[in-house]
């Protein structure tokens, strides 16, 4: 006996030829993707007939909550047509536009011109552009010594204007939540004698010629520098 679902024949003398499902979209969105569909694709074969991305599911029934939905048509690879139907709406509640393809991805988009169909965007605990594992992001150890406001970077320069190309920009989750701007002074690459030289301008600035909250960013930035010469000294 031959039945048909919502994509065609599902069963016949041959068995399970393809089948049809309604899910919630998240099954073609985020981390989902990767487990679920690799599984379909590698371990049984399949691959995706025909689909319709993303609209609202609902009912007149008192109460019921509308869910965004997809519809799936899954059949062997073996059994794979030539060209696949993706409906898609424009207006989540409006009717679908079709288009045809050769092959459809598990993000229900049209995949003809990758290189590989069954592409996913997947989690990794490694590098993928062969650099060093990170193990540790932004997280300064100087005590808050090296990071300025923006007003006491501007005074700062000015008293210390060769500082200028250790300054940049120092962007945490505070500053990119709520749109702070901070800077920090990144001494890694200069050299002792500058470093020397500007501990000094700010160790001999008479304290008359400025006030008195600038004297202590300048007081802070010496023991911060100071720390990092020592620490140089001892390194192997």
């Amino acid at each position: 006996m031959v039945r048909r679902g919502v994509g065609g024949e599902v069963g016949g003398e041959g068995g399970v030829r393809g089948i049809g499902f309604v899910a919630t979209n998240s099954l073609t969105q985020g981390e989902q993707v990767a487990p679920l569909w690799r599984l379909l694709f590698d371990r049984y074969g399949m691959e995706i007939s025909f689909a319709h991305r993303t609209f609202a599911w609902g009912s007149d029934a008192r109460g019921m909550a509308h869910v965004h939905v997809v519809i799936i048509g899954l059949i062997r690879r073996e059994d794979a047509p030539a060209s696949r139907r993706l409906f898609t709406s424009t207006d989540i509640k409006g009717d679908p536009a079709e288009t045809v393809h050769t092959v459809i991805s598990p993000y229900l988009t049209d995949a003809s011109l990758l290189a590989n169909p069954h592409l996913f965007v997947a989690d990794t605990n490694k590098p993928i552009n062969g650099l060093p594992n990170m193990v540790m992001g932004t997280k300064p150890t100087d005590g808050g010594n090296l990071i300025f406001e923006r007003a006491d970077r501007d005074s700062f320069l000015i008293m210390e204007p060769n500082a200028a190309p250790y300054m940049r920009p120092f962007i945490g989750a505070e500053e990119i939540i709520n749109g702070k701007t901070r800077y920090i002074l990144v001494l890694k690459d200069a050299a002792p004698n500058e470093l020397r030289s500007l501990t000094s301008r700010a160790h001999n600035r008479p304290l008359a010629r400025v006030q008195r909250n600038e004297f202590l960013v300048q007081v802070s930035f010496r023991r911060a520098v100071l720390r990092t010469l020592k620490a140089r000294e001892f390194r192997p």
